[in-house]
């Protein structure tokens, strides 16, 4: 009888999974997240090519209270010019009202 290798349990898709599991993962709730602080605009484009599977424009600790209103008027301006793609994959992360 031949002897099969263990496999990791990792490399193993759910049971009743498609079988191209990657695929279904890639059109789903996204596994990555990549934080970048709403008042840097110059990161967003950076962000976004970094491959992760979503970035999170942050108004809350990233960013200083004083810097809060600027932060509100450049993910305001990035996502009137971004590509529907783009403002797909964004997330933005906000503090309650105070």
């Amino acid at each position: 009888m031949d002897t099969v290798p263990p496999r990791s349990l990792r490399s193993l898709p759910p049971e009743g999974a498609p079988a191209d599991l990657g695929a279904a993962r890639r059109s789903s709730v996204p596994r990555t997240y990549l934080f970048v602080p709403g008042n840097r605009p110059e990161r967003f484009a950076k962000a976004l090519a970094s491959g992760a599977d979503a970035i999170v424009l942050d108004l809350e600790d990233a960013v200083a209270p004083a810097a809060k209103g600027e932060a509100r008027e450049a993910i305001a301006q990035w996502s009137r010019q971004a590509a529907a793609a783009d403002r797909e994959r964004t997330v933005v992360r906000i503090n309650d009202a105070q």
